[in-house]
């Protein structure tokens, strides 16, 4: 407003604007003193000759007035002290030098503040504890259609004191290098000095930009559509910037080194680091506005390590962050979060800087660079983690070991296709949480851990492989998984797909603490010299659809392993060892027999234990082998008062004639073929003759022998032969 007055009085309206600024009463409560420039040819502002009043405007209690409209210069000059309410300087060409290299200058205002029609530079002194300062004690403009220049680094400076702020209005410009501190900037701040730093801390609602110097942004509030904008290729903001609120936008190769951006909207691609620095970090904290691609640049030496770090941030909008040389690292403190549509990239590492630490993503964390490898730790995963192309990705803990460093997975964590991932750390899932294996890829724990909930899928030959001791809850698995050491199974473990115990051991029991087990599904566990351990206080029930084979152990204490799946020794021959198994209804032994030697033979060892038969047996025939006449061949061998029971159901190949037999004792099952034992007695004799005859002039279909599937002529010459060579 002041501006506008005394611009109006520069065309004949002196007493309205005179009597406008007279009338105020100064901040120190002495009367309003306007003192105007009276010298056209310019001078010294303290000789009193050039004033009307002849008097030196330098009090509290006074504001002085330059008019005119021809060139001069009014001279501050150095080593000097200035204190006065207001200054207006409403001659365009008037030129006003503030100090020099000499000595140390200080101009201070009160409530009138400064409006400036003229383009003035701030001279500074070089060396140390020497300025050139424009000092605003109270709230106060800096305003007009002119602009100002600083001009010598930290030693020009234009502030407002403690408790006081200088509003910068539109048009009124600063330029340069220096320092401007408590500044509410409506209008445009400009670092353009290549090489030069160009401080600032303060408000901007309008446009603070670096367009060729550099920017050094000490706590700027930006409000309203505030913008920092860096643009040119010798522009850079320093990596000490903070900026809360309001936009970034770098252009045209334009430097950004670091700094802190708090609630930010992002307006263009962003780029942090270059190739002639030893470091660059970037800390985004609140809500961060973010949909174009914000680059970590490869710095100076390889050794050197660029980080972005988010501290209780939540990225929005659908950008992209990433490491452009994978070598950068991503950090966060407090509780952060990846919005749905953000995509995380090729980053080194992706952890948490304390042991509470968490990052929640909701979005895609995604390393696909061969070149690279990627360590995560104390992420909560609700979208998708995905390696791929080769990469080797790690899953760590806050500490080796510690129980408490959780990956918690809602959503889909993808390895591949052609990619590893090392897990080193616990996992926990939501039912909806899928960890998957793509494409010739691996995931395997190098440490110890567990993973409960959600699903392990594998698909197109990706594979899990658990090199470490791991704990399985509640897990449901469609995947192919190697299992080398130790692993527990609590809860339900539903296994659509291929589990492999590899010289491992599967305990349903942990801790001394006792669960029940629940294990399903229609894949397989293939025992590969391993083995499923049992506890005598425990239920284990292995449901129908399911499958146990291989070679090693099942159970082992008690008779709580109910099986109504299916256990298949060997894949496809060996010998299973079983312990205290009792068969459901529903339940199945399976046995391949392929050849006469051993390797080719399924085989059930009780070794001192117990099984409660019930159930079907099912045995298959492979590579066209076949029982002879009168052989036989036990394939559950145990002690004494072993064997409990019978088989409810047999499911036996079709013979050339006759049928096979099932004779179990106190300690084996046996199956055996005697054609012409056609009444289960275990032997040939008279009894079988009488018993066939009956059924064959009956027409009974128990008498089709040749199992051509009816009764004739056929039946009785092949029962005959049959019966003549006592089988």
């Amino acid at each position: 407003m002041l501006g506008n007055q005394i611009h109006s009085a520069r065309h004949g309206l002196c007493i309205s604007v005179l009597v406008s600024v007279s009338g105020l009463a100064s901040s120190h409560g002495l009367a309003q003193t306007t003192i105007e420039w009276a010298n056209p040819a310019g001078g010294s502002w303290f000789v009193p000759g050039n004033w009307s009043p002849a008097v030196v405007p330098n009090a509290y209690s006074q504001h002085a007035i330059v008019g005119g409209n021809t060139p001069f210069a009014v001279e501050v000059p150095a080593a000097s002290t200035i204190t006065i309410d207001g200054l207006s300087l409403t001659n365009p060409f008037a030129n006003m030098t503030f100090g020099d290299a000499s000595g140390h200058t200080l101009v201070s205002f009160a409530s009138k503040g400064f409006w400036n029609a003229a383009a003035l530079t701030l001279h500074a002194p070089t060396g140390t504890g020497n300025s050139t300062l424009l000092e605003f004690t109270q709230n106060a403009l800096l305003a007009g259609p002119g602009s100002i220049r600083l001009d010598q680094g930290s030693n020009s400076i234009i502030r407002a004191l403690a408790g006081a702020s200088v509003t910068l209005q539109s048009p009124q410009e600063l330029f340069g290098t220096g320092v401007i501190q408590g500044v509410v900037n409506e209008s445009t701040i400009s670092a353009d000095i290549p090489g030069q730093v160009l401080s600032v801390a303060g408000v901007n609602r309008e446009l603070v930009q670096a367009v060729g110097g550099t920017l050094l942004l000490n706590q700027l509030n930006q409000e309203d559509d505030g913008i920092v904008s860096i643009r040119g290729a010798t522009s850079r903001m320093h990596a000490q910037s903070t900026i809360v609120g309001g936009h970034v936008e770098q252009h045209d190769g334009a430097i950004i080194d670091g700094g802190r951006f708090a609630h930010v909207s992002l307006m263009s691609d962003i780029a942090v680091g270059s190739a002639s620095a030893n470091s660059a970090s970037l800390t985004l904290e609140g809500a961060i506005g973010h949909d174009g691609l914000l680059r970590m640049l490869p710095l100076a030496s390889q050794n050197s390590v660029s980080r972005l770090i988010l501290t209780n941030a939540q990225l929005n909008g659908s950008g992209i962050s990433q490491s452009d040389n994978g070598t950068a690292g991503l950090l966060f403190n407090g509780t952060s979060t990846i919005g749905p549509d953000q995509i995380i990239r090729s980053f080194a590492f992706v952890w948490g800087n304390t042991p509470t630490a968490r990052l929640i993503n909701h979005g895609t964390i995604e390393n696909l660079t061969s070149s690279t490898v990627t360590s995560i730790s104390g992420v909560t995963n609700h979208g998708l983690i995905r390696a791929g192309n080769g990469v080797l990705m790690r899953l760590y803990g806050t500490q080796v070991n510690n129980r408490d460093a959780v990956f918690i997975n809602d959503g889909l964590f993808l390895c591949g296709p052609t990619a590893g991932t090392e897990v080193h750390q616990n996992i926990e899932q939501t039912p909806d949480g899928i960890v998957r294996v793509d494409g010739g890829s691996r995931i395997t724990t190098r440490e110890s851990i567990y993973i409960s909930g959600g699903r392990l899928e594998s698909v197109n030959g990706g594979e899990f492989r658990f090199a470490s001791t791991v704990e399985l809850r509640d897990v449901t698995m469609d995947a192919t998984i190697n299992i080398e050491q130790t692993c527990y199974a609590l809860g339900t473990l539903r296994n659509d797909g291929l589990l492999r115990l590899v010289g491992a051991d599967l305990y349903t029991t942990k801790d001394n603490l006792i669960y029940p087990i629940y294990i399903e599904g229609d894949g397989a566990i293939r025992l590969q010299g391993g083995s499923i351990e049992t506890n005598s206080r425990q239920f284990v029930y292995h449901a129908h659809g399911h499958t146990i084979e291989g070679v090693g152990s099942v159970g082992r204490y008690g008779n709580n392993f109910i099986n109504d799946g299916t256990i298949s020794a060997g894949s496809p021959y060996g010998t299973m060892t079983i312990s205290d198994i009792a068969q459901g209804a529903l339940g199945t032994i399976a046995v391949d027999l392929g050849g006469t030697a051993a390797s080719q033979r399924d085989l059930y060892q009780l070794n001192g234990s117990r099984i409660w038969l019930g159930g079907t047996l099912r045995v298959r025939f492979q590579n066209g082998y076949t029982l002879a006449p009168c052989e036989s061949y036990t394939f559950i061998s145990g002690t004494t008062d072993g064997v409990k029971g019978v088989f409810a159901w047999h499911d036996l190949p079709v013979m050339p004639v006759g049928k096979l037999s099932v004779e179990t004792t106190g300690s084996s099952v046996t199956l055996a073929y005697r054609p012409a034992d056609v009444d289960g007695s275990g032997f040939v004799d008279l009894d079988d003759y009488g018993w066939f005859i009956e059924r064959f002039e009956a027409g009974d279909d128990t008498a089709d022998f040749d199992n051509s599937g009816f009764v004739d002529t056929d039946d009785f010459t092949a029962f005959a032969i049959a019966f003549d060579q006592g089988c």
